[in-house]
């Protein structure tokens, strides 16, 4: 007890640990600060994707709000310039770090510091959705007029297309020819009918029936049928066929690496020595059914091999 007490009290008595002035470092942050950000207009831009009077007008914003403040180590203007670098070029924090003489931990810190302020702002700078016609497209002759002959497509304006993404991915960015394909002065809420077929498909009328029925076995005109209306160039169709492709030539490969590694495998196997055939015959199989293991055991020397051949033995033949 009493040895505690004097090694407490001589931690007391040790002199605390000076550090060296930072003038010289917050010197050349301010140097970074005024000659690769705020130096000039066009530099402003480039570096933070805002010029010099909106930037600092958006400072002082969060100031005027107490969103953010200053703090001993970091400016406002320098914390929102951290932040705006890095979302507007897509660069990592360690490199944010070292540009402007941080830590990696104040930048984490600071990122989102401003982050949590910006989302205060979403009511002023996030507009909401609305389900009224944009001026832009309500004013157009191209798609003006088109809502005003078609009222039931009005529907679809603003509103998301679902799976957007995986239609893309199928159809590419060109535009549909196939059967239900529709152009731009179709409506979108009615399915286009095929008239030649609708024709083909009009119920015949009772004394026409009469008429065909005893006309039987005559040699008169047949009615043409409708042409089928091909779709050669179906975006769909060349998709899965290129696809299906791909599928077989990837069968065709993994086939042939798994006979590459079962061939010469049983040869360089039974020669083993110190292991009965039986014992050798099952862990063949073993590799047969596994290609990869098998590639991996012939590059493997001789005792490599039996290291591998005993432990699957043991493992599978606690017996023998």
């Amino acid at each position: 007890m009493i040895a505690l007490v004097v090694q407490s009290r001589k931690r007391k008595g040790r002199e605390a640990i000076t550090y060296a002035p930072i003038d010289e470092r917050d010197r050349m942050r301010r140097e970074y600060f005024d000659n690769k950000i705020w130096k000039n207009d066009t530099i402003c831009v480039n570096m933070l994707r805002l010029g010099r009077e909106p930037f600092f007008r958006f400072c002082q914003l969060f100031r005027d709000r107490n969103l953010l403040k200053d703090t001993i180590h970091l400016t406002i203007e320098q914390q929102v310039v951290m932040f705006l670098h890095t979302v507007g070029h897509n660069i990592r924090n360690m490199v944010i770090g070292a540009n402007f003489g941080r830590s990696g931990e104040v930048v984490s810190r600071y990122f989102k510091t401003v982050l949590h302020a910006i989302g205060e702002l979403r009511d002023d700078l996030i507009r909401k959705p609305s389900l009224e016609t944009q001026t832009k497209i309500e004013g157009n002759y191209r798609w003006d007029p088109y809502f005003k002959a078609h009222p039931e497509d009005e529907q679809y304006l603003n509103k998301t297309i679902t799976h957007y993404k995986e239609m893309v991915n199928i159809a590419g960015g060109s535009m549909a020819t196939g059967q239900y394909a529709k152009g731009s002065s179709d409506p979108l809420a009615t399915e286009v009918v095929n008239l030649e077929e609708e024709t083909t498909k009009k119920p015949t009328a009772r004394n026409e029936e009469v008429a065909q029925s005893t006309n039987v076995g005559s040699s008169g005109p047949k009615p043409k049928k409708a042409k089928p209306n091909p779709c050669a160039e179906d975006k769909l169709h060349a998709t899965i066929l290129a696809s299906s492709e791909r599928i077989a030539i990837a069968i065709e490969k993994s086939t042939s690496s798994e006979n590459n590694a079962i061939d010469g495998l049983w040869e360089s196997m039974k020669v083993l020595p110190g292991f009965s055939l039986d014992h050798l015959a099952h862990y063949y199989a073993y590799l047969v059914d596994n290609p990869r293991v098998a590639m991996a055991f012939k590059v493997l020397e001789e005792d490599q091999r039996k290291v591998w051949v005993s432990r699957y033995v043991k493992s599978t033949f606690p017996e023998a």
